[in-house]
This record gives C-alpha cells, structure tokens and sequence, in this order.
C-alpha cells in the first residue's frame, strides 16, 4: 500500500508514475511508500519510474534517508 502516493501503472510499458498526496500531515507514511516504490525498483518489477514531486513539502537530511 502507497501511502502519501498516488500512483499509476501502465503494465504495457512497464512504467510507475507516482505523485506526491497528503491527506494526513507528516512524511513517515511518505517514506515507507518511498521505500516500497524503491523495492519494486530494484525487484525489476517495473523498467522506468517518473516521479512528479509538484507539492512535495522540503524535506530535511533526515527524512531523506
């Protein structure tokens, strides 16, 4: 489950489209959908990922890690 991500999914291209929502405030559930975002990746589920980050709040060095 992506929270904090709206995503979609072409299965034709293989492609991952995903942007940035906030119904709850706070970025931890943003970082866990990140983190599955980043496992399809790497699980070559997917072949190309485009991130929209329009309204994406700053984030600190701690959340980006």
């Amino acid at each position: 489950m992506l929270h904090n991500i709206q995503a979609q999914y072409a299965s034709d291209s293989f492609l991952l489209r995903f942007q940035w929502y906030r119904p709850v405030p706070g970025l931890a559930r943003f970082q866990i959908s990140m983190n599955a975002v980043a496992q399809l990746v790497e699980q070559h589920t997917v072949a190309s990922v485009l991130i929209d980050l329009h309204g994406l709040p700053s984030l600190g060095l701690d959340e980006q890690f």
